[in-house]
């Protein structure tokens, strides 16, 4: 299922020519107004046929074109399962990649999962996913939330002891520079991740500091811009830096424009 919010940039167009190559209702596309990223997901959820699903956001694919397959055999060697989740090819804007690997949370017995997801941060994104139906249609995405819907959702599956199977594969590749990367995205990320642990109840003073917020966002960004700018300043390179520190291999993930520069800064020298 393609789910197409009007666009204007020629989607139709080439989803279209896609769709010549695919026997009839196999590819179904749907291109209509929506109320944003999270109404046009509820959407496809209520027109899937399948039981398991999977959502692939526009510039992010599969890791190859075996995944459907390995992850069929999982669902065989493993069935039942509510959710299966993998890993994710994290790429950067200039080409660069990495791996970010989930965490384990299939493990966690049943009575410490609360206590479990309010003492560390959850490492899944969506387009990793495979879902039952039954916990996409029990519990559709929140549209009052623009940037962290899926959040909340996960949260809910996990917190209502869904079951679940990691898999020990990248599932998906994932391009940074989307909705949720935007600069002005950031206070809205942030606003959103709080109001979600507050309805949930899942914060505490232990992971209060590390819940991201507008202020702290900025006051570090402040930060490292002031000593990046003083090292440079001070006619030094902040590879030099890595490099005293016997770091060779960073990966650079967030701020937006900032983490751009830190890459071409890196660029031509002996940090990979």
């Amino acid at each position: 299922i393609i789910e197409d919010g009007k666009s204007t940039d020629n989607t139709i167009n080439i989803v279209s020519q896609c769709a010549c190559r695919y026997p009839a209702q196999q590819l179904q596309i749907y291109s209509e107004k929506d109320l944003g990223l999270y109404d046009a997901m509820n959407r496809a959820i209520i027109r899937a046929r399948g039981e398991y699903i999977c959502f692939i956001n526009s510039g992010d694919f599969l890791q190859d074109e075996n995944t459907l397959k390995k992850v069929a055999v999982q669902m065989n060697l493993c069935p039942g399962m509510d959710i299966y989740y993998g890993s994710c090819i994290v790429i950067f804007p200039n080409g660069n990649e990495y791996i970010q690997v989930t965490g384990s949370i299939e493990n966690i017995p049943g009575n410490d999962i609360s206590k479990e997801l309010k003492s560390k941060p959850l490492s899944i994104i969506h387009q990793s996913i495979f879902a039952h139906k039954d916990c996409f249609c029990q519990n559709m995405f929140d549209t009052k939330y623009h940037l962290r819907a899926e959040l909340k959702w996960y949260y809910k599956c996990f917190l209502s002891k869904c079951k679940v199977k990691r898999l020990d594969f990248p599932v998906c590749r994932y391009s940074l520079g989307g909705l949720s990367e935007r600069v002005d995205s950031v206070a809205i990320n942030a606003i959103e991740t709080n109001k979600i642990f507050e309805e949930l109840q899942l914060i505490t003073d232990k992971n209060k500091s590390l819940l991201p917020c507008k202020e702290n966002s900025s006051e570090r960004f402040r930060t490292i811009y002031n000593q990046w700018l003083g090292l440079h300043q001070a006619g030094k390179h902040i590879s030099d830096y890595l490099k005293k520190k016997d770091i060779r291999q960073v990966a650079i993930y967030g701020y937006a424009e900032l983490g751009t520069h830190l890459v071409n800064e890196l660029k031509n020298t002996e940090i990979n």
